[in-house]
């Protein structure tokens, strides 16, 4: 996330989402197989019987827009998960899979999400406000990914014709150029599910973040994007690390929108990255998200690291 230094001097961060110094349904719930798992009475077990209601709803889930879960069921598994999206390649998909537009993917965090999920054998397209820009941003996602990777899998556009190109729509870009650049996209995204990735921060060392009057970056996507499903997701996702596509993502990913549905569709994102993905609430909570990613900034900053993430035990 692009920020400016207390004096005025723009500050080295972040320049979208992510939380390293480089660059509604009620319940708790977790990703299994791509699809959120919510929260479960007491004394009833997490396999078995209370895994078909979720199932259930993932093949209703798939029938919008050709959503299909990524990858095998984990059930948990790391070894498992890890294999959506493995080392030795990528994963082989349906057709009809969801593509993927990447708005502002020329930072670290769009170009590392961007080679991932082409790599688990999505269409992912690259936005940006140069054409020129998201051309070369498209031949450096292919490169990250290598082998295979062609100009079909991959592909740069200008942000209103990626979206227009595209079922689901990730934003990865300044929080400073959230209203102009939404207000390009909005008569591409009527209905698309919209992932907003931002940490809205106004000071980089240490992390100080915005104060906006909707409440949270993702919040003032919705505002500004009315027709569309906010998600927030990938705060805390290392921009770093990310883009080590051979390696998985250890790190839990917290999701939280008003829209179950549009979740579940997040969650077969996340799987995609091999990583396990917690179901944070509603949109509400995305203000708590953006905290906890400059709090991981701070973190980076403190202990010389550009790699913390975040994992939920017991559970």
């Amino acid at each position: 996330m692009a920020a400016r230094a207390r004096h005025g001097r723009r500050a080295r961060g972040p320049e979208n989402g992510g939380s390293d110094p480089q660059p509604s349904r009620r319940g708790d719930g977790r990703r299994r197989g791509g699809v959120l798992q919510r929260g479960t009475r007491r004394g009833q077990r997490a396999r078995g019987r209370h895994l078909e209601a979720p199932r259930a709803q993932a093949e209703r889930s798939e029938t919008w827009r050709g959503h299909i879960p990524a990858g095998a069921d984990p059930h948990g598994d790391p070894e498992a998960a890890a294999s959506c999206g493995s080392r030795d390649g990528p994963a082989e998909r349906p057709r009809g899979v969801s593509a993927v537009a990447v708005i502002g993917g020329t930072g670290h965090l769009g170009l590392g999400l961007a080679a991932r999920w082409a790599r688990a054998g999505r269409r992912v397209i690259i936005g940006s406000r140069q054409a020129t820009k998201a051309s070369a941003a498209a031949q450096e996602a292919r490169a990250l990914v290598g082998g295979d990777a062609t100009d079909a899998a991959i592909s740069g556009a200008l942000n209103r014709e990626a979206a227009a190109a595209a079922e689901i729509i990730v934003l990865t870009i300044p929080f400073a150029a959230q209203a102009a650049i939404l207000a390009d996209v909005r008569p591409a995204v009527a209905g698309k599910v919209v992932v907003d990735t931002t940490v809205p921060l106004r000071q980089y060392a240490p992390p100080l973040l915005e104060e906006i009057p909707a409440g949270s970056a993702a919040a003032q996507a919705q505002a500004l994007l009315p027709e569309a499903r906010v998600v927030a997701a990938f705060h805390t996702v290392s921009q770093t690390v990310v883009r080590r596509v051979s390696e998985p993502l250890e790190g839990d990913v917290l999701i939280c929108g008003d829209d179950a549905e549009a979740k579940d569709v997040v969650a077969a994102l996340v799987a995609d990255l091999g990583a396990r993905s917690l179901d944070a609430g509603d949109l509400s909570q995305a203000a708590t998200l953006e905290r906890l990613a400059a709090l991981v900034i701070g973190l980076n900053q403190r202990y010389r690291r550009r790699a913390i993430g975040v994992r939920f035990t017991g559970i």
